[in-house]
């Protein structure tokens, strides 16, 4: 059990804060540890519908991933798709994205990722389409 002043002479609340903190980061070395051991990192699929065509959502999708700090590592037009590495704050991993049209005016992004946090990559992704252009 922890008592009062076990830290030397810091105060409760710094204690509490402290110790927090130790717990969070072993927590997260945890995590990582146990995701290798299980094989890696899972693929994360999606599907978001977009408005506008092919092409322009696609480019629309590559500058909301750079907005979220992701690095365009290969971007193919003509196949309607794109490679981009999320950044470490979002748990490293590739996002592939390939574009479809999906009637009129209508296009369909599907996501892929291998990031450790793909679900904040996706909502991230999908909040920054929502945004307006400009």
């Amino acid at each position: 059990m922890i008592g009062r002043g076990t830290i030397g002479a810091m105060p409760a609340a710094a204690e509490w804060l402290a110790l927090s903190a130790v717990f969070l980061l072993a927590s997260l070395v945890l995590r990582v540890a146990v995701g290798r051991a299980l094989g890696g990192r899972r693929r994360s699929r999606a599907s978001l519908l977009v408005t506008g065509e092919p092409d322009a959502a696609l480019h629309r999708s590559g500058t909301a991933l750079r907005r979220m700090g992701a690095r365009i590592t290969r971007y193919d037009a003509d196949a309607g798709t794109l490679e981009a590495r999320a950044p470490a704050w979002r748990g490293a991993g590739t996002v592939r994205v390939h574009a479809t049209a999906e009637g009129a005016h209508l296009t369909r992004l599907s996501v892929e990722s291998d990031a450790m946090s793909s679900r904040a990559v996706r909502r991230g992704l999908r909040r920054e389409l929502e945004r307006p252009e400009g």
